[in-house]
């Protein structure tokens, strides 16, 4: 399939080190090997000893150490991991598609911890705490002639005559407010048996 008909998903990188354990990155480490999803599915089968359900029920007592499973790609992310790309469905991961470096984008984010207000062509436009992604970046100078980083964001407006739509806005940074992180987009060549078990083949 051609990369450019597929669909890009957000994945997390699954990696097994002596000093850390299991853990995931947001973008691949290309000095570490990927673990192996026999390690996930082990971590899953050790929290299960830490799990107390009530009798006859399928309730957990009060102070049962874990009020439920804590699975890696949760959330419906994407796990990579030395087999391939997975996805954890009905409490175990199934295989989705191979992986390949070809067919990675990566993106950058603004996290907005609070909202803000900024000017659009001649309207004060509020902006609502949340990651978004940067579409560029520029600077402004100022009066005193010291540059100011912007970043363009992309973001949704409500209104009664368009109801929604997106518009662009520049933002200034707040250095120690805002932060930037990566994430990896991964074009998936799904298994036909995936897309069987997700009913849509």
């Amino acid at each position: 399939m051609n990369k450019n008909n597929l669909e890009f998903e957000e994945v997390r990188y699954i990696y097994n080190t002596p000093n850390i354990g299991i853990f995931e990155s947001t973008t691949m480490i290309d000095e570490l090997e990927f673990a192996s999803v026999k390690d996930l599915e082990k971590e899953l089968e050790e929290q299960a000893i830490f799990i107390r359900f009530i009798p006859n029920t399928f309730q957990l007592e009060e102070d049962s150490p874990l009020s439920d499973y804590v699975e890696k790609g949760g959330n419906g992310f994407f796990v990579v991991c030395k087999e391939g790309v997975f996805a954890f469905e009905e409490d175990k991961y199934e295989f989705v598609g191979e992986f390949s470096k070809d067919n990675l984008k990566r993106v950058r984010r603004l996290h907005i911890p609070n909202q803000i207000f900024v000017k659009y062509d001649s309207d004060i436009q509020l902006i609502m705490s949340g990651h978004y992604e940067i579409l560029n970046t520029g600077e402004n100078e100022l009066a005193n002639g010291v540059k100011h980083k912007i970043f363009e964001i992309e973001i949704e407006v409500h209104n009664i005559d368009t109801s929604e739509q997106k518009i662009k806005v520049k933002v200034p940074d707040y250095p120690g407010v805002f932060s930037i992180n990566e994430y990896d987009f991964l074009a998936i060549d799904y298994t036909e048996e995936y897309l069987k078990l997700l009913g849509l083949l």
